[in-house]
């Protein structure tokens, strides 16, 4: 309902029996408050779960300090409180959060035209607001060159990149509180491993392939739509790919997308990790679910029955290493966007 009242109403181009222009937008901006502001939309990972990647990506850079030259430049506590605060706060409930989904993709070229002129649109894709702080960042590095106010503002940066290291924000497919996404909450069978410096591949690595903000957010999107459509092996030998979860919508701007401008899940729903078997297990037993699980997008319903087929109960194994290598990601590009800061900072951070 919140979605449907926030893509039908907060659009102050449709017409309203409220009165003349200034007196729609008017109230359009109080009702959007009320159902913007209560209606924490478009979560990806669970808040904690922001933390965790960027205090890997932290310990991992400073690792990187002496062999990249970049000793002045430490992420020390101070820094770090930054960055946690700002991967931590995208999420609080706002009117930039209600205005500002998380998705990648989600609207057609001219939509986006048409939210810049009208700005109580809400805007589904994060290409906006991700745009306003990667210039807010280039123009700090050209201009007053500040550390640790770069730093603070690549946290918000951040939890935009570790966004797109989640299948359902780039597919891209609706879900939230109440239609949520198994993926979010996800915990692997074992305690979680920190990423080393190893597994990215090395200072110089990791340096070499660091790009501005904006080329960092298209190449993990591109990876994770890569990942959606890798395969892997059933219990049984057959081969599938990731999109009995997520299907992805082409990677065209031209093409055409549901009116919402969302893709919808495979035949195994929003269910990644449910009924996981044991690596021993031989047998594959249907899922029986409590409920009916639907994924609504504006007034369009879709929905998987209470049971789940079969063969979406994969190993805990396979469902275990997809995780890790999104996670590894999220890791890494924060690495990147922290080595890209310091290499164009001149600055010590006060």
């Amino acid at each position: 309902m919140k979605l449907f009242f926030l893509n039908r109403f907060c659009n102050v181009s449709r017409p309203t029996p409220f009165g003349p222009a200034l007196s729609k937008q008017a109230v359009y901006l109080v009702l959007c408050l009320m159902f913007g502001l209560a209606s924490p939309t478009a979560l990806a990972l669970d808040r904690a779960r922001h933390v965790i990647p960027t205090q890997n990506a932290a310990w991992i850079y400073n690792q990187c300090l002496e062999a990249l030259k970049l000793e002045s430049r430490p992420i020390l506590a101070t820094e770090l409180a930054a960055l946690l605060a700002g991967v931590e706060s995208m999420d609080d409930a706002s009117l930039r959060r209600g205005w500002n989904w998380h998705f990648y993709d989600a609207e057609k070229p001219e939509e986006r035209v048409m939210k810049r002129l009208f700005p109580l649109m809400i805007r589904r894709s994060l290409h906006h607001d991700f745009g306003r702080l990667h210039q807010q960042l280039e123009v700090e590095l050209l201009g007053q060159n500040r550390f640790f106010e770069s730093v603070k503002i690549a946290a918000e940066i951040l939890h935009y990149l570790q966004d797109m290291a989640v299948p359902a924000h780039v597919a891209p497919i609706y879900h939230g509180p109440g239609k949520a996404d198994n993926f979010d909450s996800y915990r692997m069978s074992t305690r979680l491993p920190a990423v080393t410096l190893a597994e990215l591949g090395g200072c110089n690595s990791l340096s070499e392939n660091t790009d501005h903000a904006e080329q960092l957010l298209h190449r993990v999107a591109a990876g994770t739509r890569a990942a959606i459509e890798s395969e892997f092996l059933f219990p049984k030998g057959q081969r599938a790919t990731w999109e009995i979860f997520w299907r992805l919508w082409p990677n065209n701007p031209a093409s055409a997308k549901p009116k919402q401008g969302f893709s919808t899940y495979g035949e195994c729903g929003p269910n990644f990790g449910v009924g996981g078997l044991s690596v021993n297990s031989s047998e594959v037993v249907a899922a029986r679910l409590g409920q009916q699980v639907c994924n609504t997008v504006g007034d369009e319903e879709f929905c998987y029955g209470k049971e789940m087929p079969e063969y979406c109960r994969l190993p805990v194994k396979t469902f275990d290493d997809f995780y890790y290598e999104r996670y590894k990601t999220m890791v890494k590009v924060g690495v990147q966007l922290l080595i890209y800061v310091a290499q164009k900072s001149t600055e010590r951070p006060l």
